[in-house]
């Protein structure tokens, strides 16, 4: 018999595409003026790619040490049934990636080693073991942007009519009762969730970053989630060093993790080419927090003129 010649109607990105799980990922080539994705997902109609702004991050100099100031932007795109209820980005820095690069590479880190010298007295401490750990080359400097961001507050209307019947029970048999009506009425809030936060290495230094997306807790499938910005400051080496990024989320009505066609979960891995300059970026890592916000505000705005409804997906601000 002939096999089959039916084949998948689903569509992959060229990069990501077509890798089981048994293959090592390739590891991606990041350069300064170039925008690269890092990362993506899949689940039904439901997509998320992740880029690293390649024209739009920054790199110099900051506390006379190099360092950059990276921009990614997360691009979620989902169809009816496939609405996001949450939306996981997590960053990780590290000079070297270990020889099977389909695990999580560990942050290098300087580590401290008691003394094995033959006899050593019991219970002295050595001097590398006292001594405080040297701060790492590549570390985050500042918690990453936005911090924490809300869409604008929108209030919708909910009625619903119900119809009270009680039953009255005689002998096994059930007689309907004279029906009551009465109007349900409630308002739900609408307002998203964006934040972020960093975290230590077992050395107490910062080299990951981890950015959420929350849609309204009361009604989640009336929102749609327009493009996302993200930043954060780093310190590196001045050579070519590795970002890991992974995203994860859940959908509304699933309720279940993404699936991304094969269940891969493993995460991406890019080496990127620091830029060499001199540029001092204070100003740079200043403004980081006020142009990720502008530049979300901005695209939430973007979406409210293409779809006319400004009820359906309302701009972002800040908090109080």
């Amino acid at each position: 018999m002939e096999p089959s010649k039916k084949r998948s109607l689903i569509r992959y990105s060229g990069w990501f595409s077509r890798r089981r799980c048994s293959e090592p990922r390739l590891v991606r080539q990041a350069h300064p003026g170039r925008d690269v994705a890092v990362a993506e997902r899949t689940f039904g109609k439901a997509y998320v790619n992740c880029a690293l702004r390649g024209n739009s991050s920054k790199w110099g100099k900051l506390r006379n040490k190099d360092a950059a100031v990276l921009q990614l932007l997360i691009s979620p795109r989902q169809d009816e049934g496939f609405k996001l209820r949450e939306l996981v980005l997590e960053l990780s820095f590290a000079e070297k990636l270990p020889a099977d690069s389909t695990s999580t590479p560990a942050p290098t880190t300087a580590r401290a080693t008691a003394s094995t010298t033959p006899g050593a007295t019991i219970g002295a401490i050595s001097t590398a073991a006292s001594a405080a750990p040297t701060e790492p080359s590549l570390i985050i400097l500042e918690p990453p942007s936005p911090k924490y961001l809300k869409g604008k507050t929108a209030t919708q209307h909910s009625s619903r009519e119900v119809v009270f019947q009680p039953e009255v029970s005689a002998g096994g048999i059930n007689v309907g009762g004279i029906g009551s009506r009465f109007t349900r009425d409630k308002d739900v809030e609408r307002s998203w969730r964006f934040q972020s936060h960093w975290a230590n290495n077992e050395m107490g230094f910062y080299t990951n970053a981890q950015w959420t997306w929350k849609a309204v807790a009361e009604n989640p499938d009336i929102e749609d989630v327009g493009a996302l910005f993200a930043g954060v400051i780093i310190q590196h080496p001045g050579q070519p060093f590795y970002l890991t990024c992974k995203v994860s989320g859940k959908l509304v009505q699933l309720g279940k993790q993404f699936r991304y066609g094969t269940d891969d979960e493993r995460p991406y891995h890019t080496l990127i080419h620091p830029k060499p300059s001199q540029q001092n970026l204070e100003v740079d890592a200043n403004r980081l927090e006020k142009d990720i916000v502008d530049l979300i505000t901005q695209a939430a705005a973007r979406v409210l003129i293409s779809e006319g409804d400004e009820q359906r997906n309302p701009a972002p601000s800040l908090p109080p």
